[in-house]
């Protein structure tokens, strides 16, 4: 033992304490390896042993989007869905659609109220109205809308990557069975807000991880923000976020088709899969491999 030792002062369960934070602080204060793995990066269910809750999520998706996003950005949604990524037979029927549904500069049964119960819904179904009358036109098969909006977990979180979270409004295909996280084609969130707030961009910033982390062959999300009757697209992949400039629903109502169209009917590498991974309803994947 040695000897001639100062004596430690105060109880040990308050030495252990001040030892803990002061390690809490250590790590928090030095500085990072070269390497870090970003939680974007990361797969995990609701099985997963660790889960962040929400404000820890979003606290820590904020330092790892930290300079890496974009807002404002012009022509994103003709760079999403530039006119090669729309099957040709449905292209040329989007001048028709405009004349059916849209009258007077503005678009037939859109729902302008947003505060009330059963908005989500009410927003799907206004989307899918318009997705069904394109293919009720001649020279568009049904087969082209083998992808449906649902409101049905905007109350419900929905489950298959870990943190509880309820998306407004999600595209899925078209299978009769509950939806998980690793369903989600694209999502919509809504607001009453005309403006773009932080609020639902940090709410789509934490939706989108959630695909990612459900989805390993997930290169990138697109994702729409309703804000009363303006609209924004979103570009998220595992490095950072564009958004677009905010445009009106009714006075770019081309462009609010285009993007209604282009989630609807593009193919699924063009919805941000990667297309040498093979996904079977079953669950089960394949990895295409050439030789070089």
């Amino acid at each position: 033992m040695a000897k001639n030792q100062p004596a430690a002062k105060g109880p040990a369960r308050t030495r252990h304490r001040r030892a803990k934070r002061s390690s809490r602080a250590v790590a928090s204060n030095s500085t990072p390896s070269s390497y870090h793995q970003k939680i974007s990066s990361t797969l995990g269910t609701d099985k997963c042993p660790k889960q962040f809750s929400c404000p820890v999520l979003d606290a820590v998706l904020a330092r790892e989007l930290q300079n890496s996003q974009f807002t404002m950005v012009p022509q994103l949604v003709e760079t999403l869905f530039p006119e090669k990524t729309i099957p040709v037979a449905i292209r040329e029927e989007l001048p028709t659609i405009l004349n059916q549904l849209y009258n007077n500069g503005r678009w037939e049964k859109f729902p302008t109220d947003l505060k009330s119960d059963g908005a989500e819904q009410r927003l799907a179904g206004f989307f899918n109205r318009i997705m069904t009358a394109m293919t009720s036109l001649p020279g568009c098969p049904n087969t082209y809308h083998a992808r449906v909006w649902t409101g049905d977990y905007c109350n419900l979180p929905l489950k298959g990557s870990g943190p509880k979270h309820k998306p407004d409004l999600i595209l899925v295909d078209r299978i009769k069975r509950a939806k998980t996280w690793n369903d989600v084609n694209a999502l919509a969130e809504l607001t009453t807000s005309l403006s773009f707030t932080q609020i639902i961009r940090k709410t789509l910033v934490s939706k989108s991880y959630l695909i990612f982390k459900a989805q390993e062959d997930r290169r990138y999300v697109i994702t729409v923000a309703i804000c009363g009757t303006k609209f924004y697209l979103s570009l998220f992949d595992r490095a950072g976020v564009c958004h677009s400039q905010g445009l009106d629903i009714n006075d770019d109502a081309e462009k609010f088709l285009l993007v209604l169209v282009g989630l609807s009917f593009t193919s699924r590498t063009w919805l941000g899969y990667d297309p040498t991974i093979i996904s079977h309803l079953n669950g089960a994947r394949e990895v295409l491999v050439t030789k070089t």
